[in-house]
């Protein structure tokens, strides 16, 4: 008896540990919540990764059904006597178009350079069942209804529309047969939409109100538009007898919304200097990382702009820059966003880079224009401007380098007249002395002219480096934190950025294949070309083929190739 129990002990722990590993072992999937389905009907089309990571799923054609909604994504993670498990899932909303049996194709990912995929799914798409004519009575107890949040907008403007149901009847199923094609608009779902139902009386009659869908509408042109009906299928549970506990008759209807017109206005002349291209509500916070700094050191300011307002129309807003400070060209450090319940809240960090000439204090007004379409005005969001102290630098030698030139000029020149002899007629002594004191003059002009030139230059050079390795910087932070297109942009400003600001090289010129002629051209050694070639071929790689490649060794190279070019220009 004892070994008996031994045996179903040792079995028990034997059929644990598979089932742990089991449990443990990844899974790339898809499923759908139902195999058969009638023509016009929608269905749930699911991917589940379980166990793995992975950044990006590729979803298959799914001709000829249609995807009318999704991804809405979920993910969970579980840890059970110390085994932990995970799982994410990502769901689309698909319409059957087509009478007949189907197969969805593999959706595929990649993980560790390999491509996985998934099983293909089959579905039965049958004859759409008669609907029974909708009577007068469940007519009007069920409505569908499209609610725009304005009738009147502005172009990049968000346009909450929301799809509202109104029933006095239970419904036990729903699905759209025609998908929402707003004509002049770009539109965004809220995937995971969270609105509890309420209770609202239309004519003293008492109706359940819930939203089932809605939709972020971007305008994008000016204009009058119609958006049409949705038409939907409705399935109420019938009391007839014949339904079973689990399964009940339903009776189908198909109902249709309203129409809604919207006026879409272009945005006032003048729009300020200022103006970031944000319509909507907008708030603004700006900092400074230094506020003393020397002459040809970088002042950073950044600037974080928030608000519900269309993220492809908002750019870097100008700012006004006084005289002695150089500006460069402001690059995005954040662009992110965020679906919420009311509507994308988009959050964007722009950077601001500004070289002082000369020694002073500088006063930057941080400051940012948006235009308010229910004041139907623009606005300004601003802050307390930053007072910027520049001292002299290190590479700041101008004034006593001038002095000292000048004055060995002069004394030059000075001892140059002592040994003149004295003529014999007053005319010539006259011209003679005139001759001298414009060339004494004339050489002091030509001296300070190459002073300055080659303190400007210096300057020009300090900042071209600082800018870069602000750049790298980042670079390397996107690597621990494995933001890899991230990475790729900033290895690609640290560069082509680098090249452009040092050599005062025309932004029309700024192409990768330009910058390469042109490092040719002017006699930079090959092996340095080569290296810049292979940072932008790999940085194009990324951005188009999504091959990522070594990037510490990209950043490696981008270093190598930066202080290359700082070691030939002499980097003083």
């Amino acid at each position: 008896m004892r070994g008996w129990s031994r045996y179903f002990a040792i079995l028990g722990v034997t059929i644990g540990f598979v089932a742990g590993i089991a449990a443990q072992t990844p899974r790339f999937y898809m499923q759908a919540d139902r195999n058969q389905v009638e023509e016009g009907e929608t269905f749930v089309l699911e991917v589940v990764l379980e166990n793995m990571n992975t950044e990006h799923i590729e979803m298959p054609d799914v001709a000829p059904f249609k995807i009318v909604g999704g991804p809405s994504t979920s993910t969970s993670m579980s840890i059970i006597n110390g085994k932990r498990t995970s799982s994410a899932s990502y769901r689309y909303y698909v319409m059957a178009t087509k009478k007949g049996t189907y197969s969805i194709p593999p959706a595929s990912s990649q993980i560790g350079g390999r491509t996985i995929k998934t099983n293909e799914v089959k579905i039965e798409v049958t004859d759409a069942k008669a609907p029974v004519a909708a009577d007068a009575n469940l007519s009007d107890d069920i409505n569908l209804r499209l609610v725009a949040s304005s009738r009147d907008g502005y172009i990049g403007q968000q346009i909450v529309l929301d799809y509202v149901i109104y029933t006095r009847q239970n419904i036990s199923s729903y699905g759209f047969l025609n998908e929402l094609k707003p004509d002049g608009f770009f539109i965004q779902p809220i995937n995971n939409l969270r609105e509890s139902a309420t209770r609202s009386t239309i004519n003293g009659k008492d109706y359940y109100t819930q939203v089932i869908a809605r939709y972020i509408l971007f305008p994008q042109k000016a204009g009058m538009f119609t958006l049409e009906p949705v038409k939907m299928r409705v399935d109420i549970p019938m009391d007839n007898g014949r339904s079973g506990f689990f399964f009940r008759d339903t009776r189908s209807i198909n109902i249709q919304s309203n129409e809604v017109k919207i006026k879409i206005s272009s945005l006032p002349e003048p729009t300020p200097v200022s103006f970031s291209g944000a319509v909507g509500k907008l708030n603004m916070k700006a900092v400074v990382q230094k506020s003393k700094v020397a002459v040809g050191q970088s002042v950073v300011m950044t600037m974080e702009l928030e608000g519900y307002v269309d993220p492809k129309t908002v750019l870097a807003p100008k700012i006004e820059v006084p005289e002695g400070l150089e500006e460069y060209d402001p690059s995005v450090t954040h662009d992110e966003t965020i679906e919420q319940n009311n509507g994308i809240l988009v959050k964007k960090t722009f950077e601001y880079v500004f070289v002082p000439k000369k020694d002073t204090i500088f006063n930057i007004q941080p400051k940012v224009s948006y235009f308010d379409p229910e004041k139907g005005s623009y606005e300004i969001a601003d802050g307390q401007p930053f007072v910027i102290h520049v001292v002299k630098g290190e590479g700041t030698v101008y004034d006593q380098q001038k002095e000292s030139d000048i004055t060995g000029l002069i004394s030059q020149d000075t001892h140059l007249y002592t040994k003149i002899p004295a003529m014999p007629y007053w005319p010539l002594q006259a011209g003679g002395v005139l001759t001298i004191a414009l060339l004494t003059m004339g050489g002091i002009y030509v001296k300070r002219n190459q002073i300055q030139s080659a303190e400007k230059q210096n300057i020009r050079f300090q900042a071209a480096a600082s800018v870069a390795q602000r750049h790298l910087n980042k670079a390397t932070e996107y690597i621990t934190s494995g933001q890899k297109a991230a990475f790729y942009e900033e290895i690609a400003a640290a560069t082509t950025g680098y090249v452009i600001k040092k050599f005062k090289i025309p932004h029309i010129d700024a192409s990768a294949s330009k910058i390469k002629e042109w490092l040719k051209e002017h006699d930079i050694p090959e092996v340095l070309v080569e290296q810049y070639n292979q940072i932008h071929h790999q940085a194009e790689l990324a951005r188009f083929a999504g091959q990522f490649g070594d990037m510490p060794s990209i950043l490696e190279k981008a270093e190598s190739f930066i202080n290359g070019i700082e070691s030939l220009t002499g980097k003083a």
